[in-house]
């Protein structure tokens, strides 16, 4: 029981870091060309940046996403997610 609740910490932290700090690439469109597949993607960004940039996302929401994310420190993150990783490990055995 006490690894799944280092799961769900570990999950929370790869979520804010990924949502917030991971930029990505977006697929725009994909033509076929015989078997020549040819694909072009938007600039990449992080999902947080996508809806501030969504024109249906509200005004509210959009100060709510940069208000968290100014409160988070993307080091800070990464550390921790370090640290549960190695917690994970440690409870599974696998690392002494």
């Amino acid at each position: 029981m006490v690894a799944v609740q280092s799961l769900a910490r570990l999950y929370q932290a790869v979520r804010l870091f990924v949502n917030y700090f991971q930029p990505s690439f977006k697929l725009r469109s994909k033509t076929r060309d015989g078997a020549r597949v040819s694909k072009t993607y938007y600039p990449p960004a992080t999902p947080c940046d996508r809806l501030l940039h969504s024109v249906q996302v509200t005004a509210e929401g959009k100060r709510r996403l940069t208000q968290r994310r100014a409160q988070l420190d993307p080091i800070r993150l990464l550390h921790t997610i370090r640290e549960l990783q190695v917690e994970l490990l440690r409870k599974s055995g696998h690392f002494v």
